[in-house]
């Protein structure tokens, strides 16, 4: 079973380091033109561990969301699940990356994850090295 970070166990990532400034260059390429939403967070993880944080999604908006990690992380996961259980299901992961290895990008250009009720909501973002371990960091973008 993975585990999970306890609060306060992330960071928010305040100075460069490798992860950031590589998540950074991966949401060039994954987000153009989409504006940072939230804090990078980041983190020392062990496999199987797990960061969770939120963001809030806003009605007819475009979400990407960009991870990195420094090379001894053989894989890095991202998950975007709703942060209210949905009424007889387990919480169902509404979006997540498809890629191997340290870097994960859930809805890289030209898509996206598109908000699509009418009124604005919470998500969880999950961010989890699978195999490997060392420090990874994420941030959400917005279009």
């Amino acid at each position: 079973m993975p585990t999970a970070f306890a609060p306060g166990a992330f960071c928010v990532a305040s100075a460069p380091s490798k992860p950031v400034a590589a998540a950074a260059a991966v949401a060039t390429q994954n987000a153009p033109g989409a504006k940072a939403v939230g804090t990078v967070v980041a983190g020392n993880f062990q496999q199987g561990q797990v960061m969770e944080t939120q963001v809030q999604m806003n009605p007819g908006k475009c979400y990407t969301v960009v991870g990195a990690a420094v090379p001894t992380v053989q894989n890095l996961d991202i998950e975007l699940v709703p942060l209210m259980p949905v009424p007889g299901l387990a919480s169902p992961v509404m979006a997540a990356d498809q890629t191997q290895g340290p870097t994960a990008v859930v809805g890289a250009a030209p898509n996206c994850f598109k908000w699509a009720l009418p009124v604005g909501g919470p998500m969880k973002v999950v961010l989890r090295v699978s195999a490997g371990q060392g420090m990874a960091a994420a941030q959400v973008y917005e279009k």
